[in-house]
């Protein structure tokens, strides 16, 4: 009798111990929930307190959460920030595209980058030096939920310009995206400017000035990246490696083509020892101080010449000149350069 009442004993107390610890998880758990802001979903009960209908009423809830939580917040320098559920953004214009993303054509439906761009509405600075085509200044930086982050000039994605369109992709296969959009570009070679979990797109403006408003013809470019200025001569830049591109555009006089000759963007980025990554912006600054944006991946990935010509038709120029090669509008053609900023993320 004693050795069954010992057992009977161990059995209860083992049972005790099954009970408190499992408890004691689930408190530590709960404690670590509440610090962090979080409630207990019903879903998280212990076991013997779920029925059919507690489980019914946690997928209602989480189904609720789901479609009413912001999942991508539109902002930065714009008249009307907004915050898009999965939902909402299935209701904007959709385009069917399909991509290779690394592995095997897919395809996907979403909402152009640009479309919530215009919906935001950029709003441009007062103190603008030079307001002719505003939104070839204007940056759109695209963030996922890990905090990495892609950087796109405006005038890239549009169609009477760069007509190479970024997306917020919604469905995959006929499928909801599980986790919230994805940001593709199908006309890139590669994924390095895609983003899974889109949570946030920031709108920037640059609105850098010129450094000299009245060079004389052959001055040199200055290449700023935060307190760094590089100064490159002209004679350094005609010793970079050049290459003659045919470029056709709409301009005031109809349909023109030129025949530009110079180094790229990237090989002056380079001379200038300027190291770039998906979120590199540069704002190219004429002397009469119109702006554009491009950046380093639009010719890296997107396979958009990006040219400083020194030579036009045969015609040394007396400043360099930015060519977005295959834009069908000359508006991003900045004549005249006198600096180029890099930067990172949002223009400002």
């Amino acid at each position: 009798m004693k050795v069954r009442a010992s057992l009977a004993l161990i059995a209860g107390a083992a049972g005790a111990l099954a009970v408190a610890v499992p408890s004691a998880v689930a408190a530590q758990a709960a404690a670590s929930h509440a610090a962090a802001g979080h409630t207990p979903a019903v879903a998280d009960a212990p076991a013997a307190a779920r029925t059919p209908e507690t489980a019914r009423t946690s997928e209602t809830a989480h189904l609720r959460a789901a479609a009413v939580a912001p999942v991508v917040r539109v902002s930065g320098e714009v008249s009307s920030p907004t915050s898009y559920t999965q939902a909402e953004l299935a209701k904007l214009p959709r385009t069917r595209f399909r991509a290779f993303d690394g592995c095997t054509v897919v395809t996907d439906t979403g909402v152009a980058l640009d479309r919530l761009v215009d919906d935001a509405r950029p709003a441009y600075p007062t103190t603008l030096k030079n307001t002719r085509n505003e939104m070839v200044r204007v940056t759109v930086t695209v963030t996922g939920a890990s905090g990495s982050g892609v950087t796109f000039a405006l005038g890239e994605l549009v169609k009477d310009f760069g007509s190479h369109p970024a997306y917020l992709a919604l469905t995959q296969g006929g499928k909801q995206m599980p986790h919230g959009p994805e940001l593709v570009v199908p006309g890139d070679s590669g994924t390095l400017r895609w983003i899974h979990h889109v949570r946030r797109v920031t709108i920037g403006i640059a609105s850098a000035s010129a450094t000299d408003t009245s060079p004389p013809a052959g001055s040199p470019l200055e290449v700023i990246e935060g307190r760094k200025v590089i100064t490159l001569s002209a004679a350094r830049l005609a010793h970079l490696p050049a290459e003659a591109l045919t470029v056709s555009f709409s301009g005031p006089k109809g349909m023109e083509t030129k025949t530009e000759t110079g180094p790229s963007l990237l090989a002056v980025l380079h001379a200038a020892r300027v190291t770039w990554n998906p979120d590199t912006t540069v704002t190219a600054v004429g002397d009469d101080n119109y702006t554009v944006v491009v950046t380093p991946d639009e010719q890296v990935v997107g396979h958009r010449k990006l040219q400083l010509s020194l030579v036009q038709d045969k015609v040394r120029l007396p400043q360099p000149r930015l060519v977005p090669d295959g834009d069908f509008y000359g508006d991003r053609f900045d004549y005249d350069l006198v600096d180029l900023y890099v930067g990172s993320g949002p223009a400002s």
